[in-house]
């Protein structure tokens, strides 16, 4: 069983509930290190302790590493944003701020000339942060969109390398 790998990958899971819409700069790339981290610790720690376990499972981890090791999630994301960011401090996951400017609205001068003209805001001015990937084949997707694809696509590795490490 991949029990190790499979705790690395529930960190991650946590991992991606802190990414949320409220952080930005310093906190959001602590964040998004330690999820892309994580992503890439599934795959070391099931290469270096689960492939351990039995002779079996050994067998079966050494034929799919060298399967899934292509994929375009694992070396286009998982791998590439972890090289990038441990190795250089790049980020392919961007971080910015949309404005939503408001609309204001005058209000007329009333009859006789006794109201004031007045200007208030009918809508006002928010801001939200956004987060797009910069560069690769997820360009301008959501980073925690990618984050779930991998996630789901380490899943189905390790259900896959279960069932044939434990069939006869």
């Amino acid at each position: 069983m991949t029990i190790y790998a499979r705790q690395v990958l529930g960190d991650c899971k946590a991992g991606l509930q802190d990414l949320t819409d409220d952080i930005s700069g310093s906190e959001w790339r602590r964040k998004w290190v330690a999820c892309v981290a994580l992503l890439r610790a599934v795959g070391h720690v099931l290469d270096k302790v689960d492939r351990n376990v039995t002779t079996a499972m050994n067998s079966v981890i050494q034929e799919e590493w060298r399967r899934f090791k292509n994929d375009t999630i694992f070396k286009d994301f998982i791998e590439q944003e972890r090289n990038n960011i441990l190795k250089q401090y790049k980020f392919g996951a961007g971080q910015g701020v949309t404005i939503q400017v408001g609309t204001l609205k005058q209000t007329p001068i009333g009859q006789g000339g006794n109201a004031v003209s007045g200007v208030e805001a009918s809508t006002p001015t928010a801001s939200f942060n956004t987060y797009l990937m910069n560069t690769g084949p997820y360009s301008k997707a959501d980073p925690r969109d990618i984050v779930k694809l991998a996630i789901a696509w380490w899943e189905q590795q390790l259900d896959e390398i279960d069932k044939r490490a434990s069939s006869p």
